[in-house]
């Protein structure tokens, strides 16, 4: 069973300028929900924008779905393929929409995940200089005063000193 639909939150992540690939799609979707890694083991898949109904665009999505369950359209929506059901491929659809709105809010609050690229030069940088950044303000700010750590409350906030 093949099942096409348009998705809102899913077709806007398609759009951004920095998802451009099948890891970047599928690293903004699987970070939210457990479920979504079980439902589609194999990612999403990310083809690029084609003209609606043309044969690049056929050939994309059977590429893309012979490797994977999903294929987003860039710009346009998802194709799912089940060989169980019509709505297995519906519950497909389903879940990854909730990963697009889990993400789409993310970026609301105008958190932008940092792509593996980025995270793995933040890890090589750690380990070729382990010892942690100095305070520019100098030592006296680079530990809480045993007095003040006292007068903190629970919630994070200080107590009136007596």
């Amino acid at each position: 069973m093949v099942l096409h639909a348009q998705p809102l939150r899913l077709v806007f992540l398609s759009h951004l300028p920095d998802v451009t690939t099948t890891l970047e799609l599928t690293e903004r979707l699987m970070r939210w929900e457990p479920e979504t890694m079980v439902v589609a083991p194999d990612g999403v898949e990310l083809a690029a924008f084609q003209v609606p109904g043309s044969p690049g665009q056929m050939a994309a999505t059977v590429e893309a779905l012979a490797r994977s369950s999903a294929v987003v359209w860039a710009k346009h929506g998802i194709v799912t393929r089940s060989d169980v059901s019509a709505t297995q491929a519906a519950d497909l659809v389903e879940y990854i929409e909730a990963a697009a709105t889990y993400e789409v809010m993310n970026l609301n609050l105008g958190s932008v995940q940092r792509s593996r690229v980025a995270r793995a030069r933040a890890c090589r940088s750690l380990r070729s200089n382990p010892s942690p950044p100095r305070d520019p303000r100098g030592s006296e700010h680079t530990s809480t005063p045993a007095s003040a750590s006292r007068r903190v409350k629970r919630g994070g906030r200080a107590a009136p000193a007596r």
